[in-house]
């Protein structure tokens, strides 16, 4: 089995950032579980170490991810490979 990913970022104007990821995870001596993944977003820092940003992330959604138990949907099962966005904000100290 292996995984492998490229990533990337650019600061296109100062403070914004706009970043990408292309990934790809092979399971050795299996059907159906090889995944490729990418992502793409736009971030922004401020001062005080603050950075928020937005992502979109898809991938080729094998049929194998598509029945995993969750959390976020009250026990429910999900689709973990679904195209999904994510928002997010850290703080560096």
């Amino acid at each position: 089995s292996y995984f492998y990913e490229a990533d990337g970022a650019y600061e296109f104007i100062p403070t914004w950032t706009a970043s990408g990821q292309i990934g790809r995870q092979v399971v050795a001596d299996s059907i159906g579980l090889d995944l490729n993944y990418y992502k793409v977003g736009v971030s922004k820092a401020f001062a005080n170490g603050w950075t928020v940003g937005g992502f979109y992330s898809i991938t080729n959604e094998p049929a194998a991810y598509k029945n995993y138990a969750s959390l976020s949907n009250s026990g429910g099962s999900t689709n973990v490979a679904k195209d999904q966005v994510l928002l997010s904000v850290f703080k560096s100290f």
